[in-house]
């Protein structure tokens, strides 16, 4: 799913989708990976999200892993919300178990 298309964006494609077909996989392939698209993608229930620079080898095996259930960002969507989440204050420095 791209982000712009015509007609509808593909963020509120993404969530009409799973909206009527709950159990589809949706990856978000994009150049526009601001992290307010990011983070839409994700809310609206994208499993994945990439940027169209990732070969066809790394989009092939993003495809696997999320039909398997699982989900993937891309290497540098995963930095920046790594670094988000760990500076949102309110949370707590250290894991306990």
């Amino acid at each position: 799913m791209d982000i712009r298309m015509p007609g509808m964006n593909g963020i509120d494609a993404t969530r009409h989708i799973l909206r009527k077909l709950p159990a589809t996989k949706v990856i978000i392939l994009t150049t526009f990976d601001t992290d307010e698209n990011v983070f839409d993608a994700l809310r609206a229930g994208a499993s994945g999200f990439l940027t169209k620079e990732v070969d066809l080898a790394e989009l092939r095996r993003a495809v696997e892993v999320v039909a398997a259930g699982e989900a993937l960002l891309s290497p540098s969507v995963t930095r920046r919300v790594v670094e988000r989440f760990a500076h949102r204050p309110g949370l707590p420095r250290r894991c306990t178990r």
